[in-house]
């Protein structure tokens, strides 16, 4: 994992140490710093939920708006080829999501947010999966094509 990645991800697993009324601000300060470290329109936190087995997304932030999102919910039962290369990898990069199989079932999610490629970063505490940051390159926006370029 590139040295700006893995600090990027060590400084997220140092905030599960927060209060929660520090977390919200820490991780919008991660994720924005994220988008600039990366360069993509998109980061995301979402956490691991074991019933049912899920991600939620904690905070989401759209570099270009400066928008926060949170709330969305991927269930694994309807994305079974994401959820097990998640488990399996410790980066997921994926440069096509229109015709990547590990990508195909999350077609509506990345549709309405015009998510065209995404490095996807699981978070382990011992060894348990416990979420996945998330870089995502937006169609039209050049940031995503300097973040294409820097994930290899």
């Amino acid at each position: 994992m590139p040295r700006k990645q893995t600090s990027v991800v060590a400084t997220l697993l140092r905030l599960g140490l927060l209060q929660k009324d520090e977390w919200d601000s820490a991780l919008h300060q991660v994720l924005e710093i994220s988008c600039e470290l990366v360069g993509v329109e998109r980061a995301s936190y979402w956490s691991f939920r074991a019933d049912p087995p899920s991600l939620v997304c904690e905070l989401g932030y759209v570099a270009s708006k400066r928008l926060l999102e949170r709330g969305a919910v991927v269930l694994e039962r309807d994305n079974p080829e994401y959820f097990t290369e998640i488990r399996r990898v410790q980066v997921l990069d994926i440069k096509d999501t229109r015709t990547d199989r590990r990508s195909r079932s999350l077609e509506t999610y990345l549709s309405m947010h015009g998510i065209q490629s995404m490095l996807d970063v699981p978070v382990f505490a011992r060894g348990e999966l416990i979420g996945v940051l998330c870089h995502d390159c937006v169609r039209g926006r050049r940031a995503g094509a300097r973040a294409t370029a820097s994930w290899r």
